[in-house]
């Protein structure tokens, strides 16, 4: 049925007329160039820009809609395009990410917009799609078989994108930052560690944490954490809270031993098993809290010291 409607789209020429829509043309204009039609060649996983400029060759102002929609190639010798309906992205579309649908472009005129598109990580293969777009409100009235029906005029520009995905896993803890950071909540009375984990790859992480918390007066603990996604591409700090710690704190010693793990967004039967082995990674750290309950001891303490050392000297002079 989509085919049979998409007679009135061909490469921007439609059999229906409508003098608005002839008036207005568009091009694309990536890296500063002006085609009729865009080929690109895409990371997976990576958001990229659509830069498109919109013509407007009438005397009159004109209110233009338009949208992504997904693209075909006929499978006979000739290989023509052409494009689905307005509803039809479950291919190309859907990826398309733009602010506004509507626009007005003055008289002799042209107006410049952007589209973002993003292709889920593991998609790889060639993706066809299409710009369409019509005069807002503007039908034409068409007569078949002596019945009468409003047609809705498009145009369209074809986008070819070939997509592709290399698959890379590299996490670790950032270079760039105090790796651990560790300081004492004293208000929830918590003793906090903050990581910040960069994933260079291009695979999201389900990262898992267990630490030892210890010091020398024998208090040693063992805790565990929930799975934490990192995803790709990015830096994330990851927060624990360990409220588990003896009333006189002291000096700890952190040993931490953290496990990540693909997370995997598409089907991972083809993936490599070495890409599948877990990221293990150690790391130490030390947190000096010093509670004021221990200050405070230690002030008496020390005035107690200097009362007897004067009491001493008291009764040694007696």
């Amino acid at each position: 049925m989509w085919f049979i409607l998409n007679i009135f789209v061909i490469l921007g020429f439609s059999f229906a007329q409508n003098t608005s829509i002839w008036d207005v043309s568009v091009k694309f204009c990536n890296n500063n160039s002006n085609t009729k039609s865009l080929w690109m060649v895409l990371d997976a996983g990576k958001e990229w820009e659509i830069c498109m400029e919109f013509s407007n060759f009438s005397d009159d102002d004109v209110d233009i809609s338009y949208g992504f929609v997904d693209g075909v190639v006929t499978s006979d010798k000739y290989k023509s395009k052409a494009c689905k309906n307005e509803w039809d992205n479950k291919i190309f579309g859907q990826y398309v990410k733009q602010e506004i649908n509507k626009i007005t472009i003055p008289s002799m005129s042209k107006v410049r917009q952007k589209a973002y598109i993003k292709f889920p990580a593991g998609l790889t293969g060639m993706i066809n799609g299409c710009l369409t777009y019509f005069v807002s409100n503007v039908k034409d009235t068409t007569t078949i078989d002596s019945a009468m029906f409003d047609v809705l005029v498009r145009k369209a520009s074809f986008i070819d994108v070939l997509v592709w995905w290399k698959l890379s896993r590299n996490l670790k803890l950032s270079n760039d930052w105090k790796s651990i950071n560790s300081y004492y909540d004293s208000k929830n009375d918590k003793l906090v560690l903050e990581l910040k984990f960069d994933n260079a790859g291009t695979v999201n992480e389900g990262v898992v944490m267990n630490w030892t918390v210890s010091n020398i007066f024998g208090y040693n603990a063992i805790f565990s954490g929930n799975v934490v996604k990192v995803v790709s591409d990015s830096s994330q700090v990851l927060r624990v809270e360990i409220d588990d710690i003896p009333w006189y704190k002291w000096p700890f010693n952190i040993n931490l031993n953290i496990e990540s793990n693909p997370e995997f967004d598409f089907d991972s039967a083809s993936i490599p098993d070495d890409m599948k082995e877990s990221i293990l990674i150690s790391a130490k750290t030390s947190a000096f809290i010093i509670p004021w309950i221990l200050i405070y001891i230690l002030w008496w303490l020390l005035i107690l010291i200097i009362l007897i050392k004067i009491l001493v000297k008291h009764i040694k002079f007696q």
